[in-house]
């Protein structure tokens, strides 16, 4: 945080219409807020503005809600008192208690409240039929109709909320035209827990469930479980689902937006832009903001009676708060996450709430976007042709490749990269015929691993090798699919894929073209892989592929030998000392299979003669660390590694696992290796450029350039920028949907 206000203490900061949400914080004996103005400007953290105040109004209370200009307050010594507060007018609302607070049958304990909606701004006078408010405690609902009038009288009402005879619980909600959607959970008596969108409104004085609306289908990418988001916004409803690779680790795959529009009834679209908006997510509810009309940042200004500032956030994009300390930036277009610190250098880190505050709703401007759609489609596009005779244009192309020398041509294919090369010779006939076709090893093309992620689902796809110093370039020269599929795993120029559109495992080889499904198996939960490997060519006869997988306290080993028509499994009902494998790549490494899983321990099975198997636990190298940022096994010169990287890159560490004493060692240096890891595909080799070695490549971006970890500094570093040294891995992008991909013909 490069400025912290500490002024007017008791003052809400100024906010605007054009200005994006506060990330609010409370903190302290005294509950002291914390209003964080944030930047996502051209990836510039440090320019983030802290506001230190002591609000009378919020001391002892938490904020459930902000609707209208309303802020809706729960008291926290006593959870049976609400009250209202507008910011703006400076008005509040002290609301009778709730009659009781209710519990659950089977324990007694208290329900959590799980959601608020004001539904219309608090009258003045008499009592409006519009204005309700409503506190969702799960299955129960107590709403009343609040009202400014002096001595005026207001009741709750409570309710259980059912919709053909099934109970119906409810959290997060946004109103629109009158009627509150709320996402809910439906337990029918002869099916699993379902995930699905509640609307509801008021008739004949009481609240009443109008449909239910289970949640859309998308392309999702390798999620096992979910959180779900509603938001309004220009008239239109919003769901968020924010996709979790792993059970048991907060691992983000990647998330997905639908569109509703209740004027249309139409069924929900899955949308890959926000039309220049932003939206931030919070656990209690969500909101949004308005961006700009170009491709630079969401700008928006401030000014309190301090300083004034600027500040910026980019336009398609998600804003989640979830953590006391990250907040994660999602570009839709991009397929990338961004983490950035909200509040590095306040004094106090003890923090009780945090949510996002908007002061003052914004203007619709639904028609501003349709105005622009429809200019858009008016608006016609003019294409400037040459007409020039095809005998001359080839006479002109003739005569410009006749120019160069068959030497400078040989030349220059030496050079190029594989990509590259493919392309160079397929240009025409004279590069053809003067330049040979690519030998049986490609590893004098393809020298070092490059990092290739996706964007969209049509396999097209952008590359970025860290040996050079240009820019990340797209292509679409690589054989992979125009379907939607999720890469889980790359090795010797082999990737396993899941193919979404047919639910399949596949495994094929971009360069030379050859792919083949792997056998299906019912006890196989495809698009719940979490770690998969194999050992060698997958089309070699010993070749055997292994996944690693758990149900909450079962763990489960999948293996398939080459040529097999069935998967085998090996069942880990470990109840004492139970083993749940990450989401990083397991290594076959001297004959066995090695996996870590997330708190660091080692892995290793083998597959033996006569159907026998063998399944070892080996300790974890570090103590006292109960949360990894990421960790990966690599074979280095003959040893087995392993990379742990701290929470956020604070720290990095490698060790060596002694085979023959079956103990870890510390690694200090790399010698002339280096190393590329990522949870799909983790390589190591010996580069011919010196300033390569002793390094860790990490699958992170700044600008277009890669991430590095030097063992000779200890610090991270971005490729090509000398001097430019990072303190931890904040500000970084990952690109979500990525792996390194090399061909390893040695």
């Amino acid at each position: 945080m490069e400025k912290i206000v500490d002024s007017d203490r008791c003052r809400f900061p100024t906010q605007s219409t054009r200005d994006p949400p506060w990330l609010v914080y409370t903190h302290g004996k005294k509950k002291i807020q914390t209003f964080c103005k944030l930047s996502d400007s051209n990836n510039n953290y440090n320019n983030n503005t802290a506001y230190i105040k002591s609000i009378p109004e919020l001391r002892g209370k938490s904020i459930w809600g902000c609707f209208h200009g309303w802020l809706v307050l729960r008291d926290l010594n006593n959870s049976k008192m609400f009250s209202l507060w507008n910011i703006v007018r400076s008005q509040s609302l002290n609301l009778p208690p709730l009659p009781y607070l209710p519990t659950r049958i089977i324990n007694a304990q208290e329900i959590p409240l799980s959601g608020v909606v004001l539904t219309a701004p608090v009258p003045n006078t008499s009592t409006s039929a519009d204005c309700l408010l409503v506190l969702f405690f799960q299955y129960y609902v107590f709403w009343c109709r609040p009202r400014l009038r002096r001595n005026a009288r207001i009741n709750w009402v409570n309710q259980t909320l059912f919709f053909d005879g099934e109970l119906i619980a409810v959290n997060q909600s946004a109103i629109l035209n009158g009627i509150i959607y709320s996402l809910g959970n439906v337990a029918p008596t002869d099916g699993p827990l379902q995930i699905c969108l509640v609307s509801m409104k008021m008739v004949d004085g009481e609240l009443k469930i109008l449909s239910l609306q289970l949640k859309p289908k998308g392309s999702i990418h390798n999620c096992v479980r979910f959180c779900m988001f509603v938001l309004e916004s220009c008239g239109l409803l919003y769901l968020v689902s924010l996709n979790l690779a792993h059970r048991n680790e907060f691992f983000i795959s990647g998330f997905n937006v639908w569109e509703f529009d209740p004027h249309t009834n139409q069924n929900w679209v899955e949308v890959k832009c926000l039309n220049g908006r932003a939206f931030f997510l919070g656990a209690r509810w969500s909101t949004w903001s308005w961006g700009c009309d170009s491709d630079s940042t969401v700008s928006s200004s401030s000014s309190s009676s301090s300083s004034s500032s600027s500040v910026g956030y980019r336009k398609d994009c998600l804003y989640l708060a979830l953590d006391n300390h990250i907040l994660y930036s999602y570009s839709l277009a991009e397929r990338s996450m961004t983490p950035f610190q909200t509040y590095q250098n306040l004094k106090t880190t003890k923090i009780s709430d945090y949510y996002w505050l908007y002061v003052k709703p914004q203007h619709y401007r639904l028609a501003a976007i349709q105005n622009r759609k429809e200019h858009n489609r008016k608006t016609p596009i003019y294409i400037v042709e040459e007409k020039v005779a095809d005998e001359e244009t080839e006479a002109t192309e003739s005569l410009l490749i006749s120019t160069l020398p068959t030497d400078m041509i040989s030349l220059i294919s030496e050079h190029l990269h594989l990509f590259e090369y493919r392309n160079f010779r397929a240009s025409c006939k004279m590069f053809r015929s003067l330049v040979s076709p690519l030998p049986k090893t490609t590893k004098k093309l393809l020298p070092v691993p490059i990092l290739i992620f996706f964007t969209t689902d049509d396999g097209q796809c952008r590359m970025i090798d860290p040996s050079r110093d240009d820019d990340s370039y797209y292509c679409n020269h690589l054989q992979l699919p125009e379907y939607p599929f999720t890469v889980h795993f790359c090795k010797d120029g082999w990737i396993v894929i899941h193919d979404r559109q047919l639910v399949s495992l596949k495994y094929l080889n971009p360069l030379t073209r050859v792919k083949q499904d792997f056998p299906l198996d019912e006890d196989l939960k495809i698009s719940d892989l979490k770690s998969i490997g194999f050992s060698a060519n997958p089309t070699s006869s010993d070749c055997v592929t292994v996944v690693f997988d758990h149900d909450y306290d079962v763990g489960f080993i999948h293996y398939v030998q080459y040529g097999d028509q069935k998967w085998k499994d090996c069942r880990l009902d470990n109840q004492v000392d139970f083993f749940f494998a990450g989401t990083s790549s397991p290594l076959y490494f001297a004959g066995a299979f090695y996996v870590l899983g997330i708190d660091g321990r080692l892995g290793e099975f083998k597959v033996l003669g006569d159907g026998q198997k063998s399944w070892q636990i080996y300790r974890k190298p570090i103590t006292g660390i109960k949360y990894l940022h990421s960790y990966h096994l690599v074979e280095c010169h003959g040893d087995l590694l392993a990379v742990f990287i701290g929470r956020m890159g604070t720290w990095v560490e490698v060790y060596k696992f002694n085979l023959s004493e079956r103990k870890w060692i510390k690694v200090k240096s790399l010698g002339n290796y280096c190393l590329f890891v990522s949870n799909s595909s983790s390589f190591s080799i010996q580069p011919t450029e010196a300033w390569m070695r002793n390094r860790i490549y990490v699958p992170r971006i700044k600008g277009n350039r890669i991430v590095f970890y030097s063992l000779d500094t200890c610090k991270f570093h971005v490729s090509g920028i000398e001097d430019d040294s990072l303190v931890n891995l904040f500000g970084t992008t990952q690109p979500l949907h990525c792996f390194w991909f090399w061909e390893n013909c040695a």
